[in-house]
């Protein structure tokens, strides 16, 4: 399936119906292979939040498109599944959840670089600025 211009399933377009709605959202993954109906994975509203979201195409029949969010169990039930075309029916899904918009929600807060690749944490500028000194 081709993602057109103004379709749930657009990376694009989702993040922007999500943002213009007040979410925080950052899109993880989009390179899943032919073989695999996973579409792309995003996170909502990263250091609150929480939750991620994959979006699924042709996963039980062509031409099918669904949500799985999952927050680890904390609100919603794990690996729960929305079948919709709507972004806002997607968003009211959430808001059932307690899964509120951030309006104040500010990317540049959030440490993307606080662990490294094996999990570890990377030391802070200051500590790293303490051993050359």
């Amino acid at each position: 399936m081709v993602a057109t211009k103004n379709n749930i399933y657009t990376p694009g377009y989702f993040m922007k119906r999500m943002k213009d709605n007040g979410y925080g959202i950052w899109k993880i993954f989009d390179k899943y292979g032919p073989h695999d109906s996973r579409y792309w994975t995003m996170l909502i509203d990263p250091g609150g939040y929480s939750v991620w979201v994959t979006c699924y195409l042709n996963r039980e029949e062509l031409k099918d498109v669904c949500f799985e969010i999952n927050d680890g169990g904390v609100r919603i039930p794990r690996n729960f599944i929305i079948k919709t075309a709507s972004v806002q029916t997607f968003i009211n899904n959430l808001l059932q959840f307690g899964i509120e918009n951030s309006e104040t929600f500010d990317s540049s807060l959030i440490d993307i670089n606080k662990y490294n690749d094996r999990g570890q944490a990377n030391p802070t500028q200051e500590v790293l600025q303490e051993k050359t000194s």
